[in-house]
């Protein structure tokens, strides 16, 4: 074997760890805390900050699924706030891949939103309008329903496969508690 194939097992085990650190750290802070909300709102600090993004937030799906509110947000430090503007959105605004990927209870990420824009300039000026260039969803689900989805804003460390992962995972965990 030769080093670099060592250097690289070591990588990848090393990134392996650190994201089921993480992992655990989010389950023991939903489950351990008393409060719903402080918990979710910690659960997003942990993975907002271990990404070093600019934002994670939760949105919920009313019950007829056409409008969408955003229930929980993480800002990191100098990041502005949407959550107040994006309160009973109606999922049409929206149409696109995002909402197609939510419906087959499939993750979404778009790495690239200027090369996206040439697949869905809608939906790549609407995440323009919030400074959005990288961007992760994975969908909440409870009971087989689509109740929400978890997303993650302008990560700066990470592989695009690690992230689907572990949101996919969060958004397991977040269905428990909403």
């Amino acid at each position: 074997m030769n080093a670099l194939n060592t250097e690289s097992k070591d990588n990848t085990v090393e990134k392996e760890s650190k994201i089921q650190t993480k992992l655990v750290e989010c389950v023991q802070t939903l489950y351990i805390s008393d409060n719903v909300d402080e918990a979710i709102n910690r659960l997003l600090q942990i993975i907002g900050e271990f990404y070093n993004a600019e934002r994670c937030y939760i949105f919920e799906f009313d019950n007829d699924m056409n409008i969408i509110h955003n229930t929980y947000e993480w800002c990191a430090p100098g990041v502005a706030s949407f959550r107040a503007q994006l309160q009973d959105v109606s999922e049409s605004a929206y149409e696109s891949d995002l909402w197609d990927a939510l419906r087959a209870k499939e993750c979404f990420a778009v790495s690239d939103m200027e090369a996206y824009r040439e697949h869905d300039a809608r939906m790549a000026d609407l995440f323009a309008e919030k400074d959005v260039r990288f961007f992760v969803a994975a969908p909440i689900v409870s009971s087989g329903e689509l109740i929400g989805y978890v997303g993650l804003d302008n990560p700066v460390h990470l592989e695009i496969e690690d992230a689907v992962a572990l949101m996919r995972q969060i958004a397991l965990f977040v269905a428990a508690e909403l």
